[in-house]
């Protein structure tokens, strides 16, 4: 166990995490998609994750479930 986590440490050490909180309708969605797509362009591995159960990420990436 001790062999997982120094392997996943490493590994983690190079990540980086940004979250968008606040009150509905102030862009969250929009903001993490935008900063998501710049990331990609710049060339680093990323994740886009919303707890929101409304499909706004996939009507801003233009993409569902199925489709990833």
């Amino acid at each position: 166990m001790v062999y997982v986590v120094n392997s996943m440490q490493k590994h983690l050490d190079n990540t980086r995490v940004i979250l968008y909180t606040g009150k509905g309708g102030t862009g969250k969605s929009v903001m993490s998609c935008a900063t998501g797509l710049k990331i990609v362009e710049m060339g680093y591995e990323t994740l886009i994750i919303s707890s929101d159960p409304a499909h706004t990420l996939g009507d801003a990436l233009e993409k569902s479930r199925r489709d990833c």
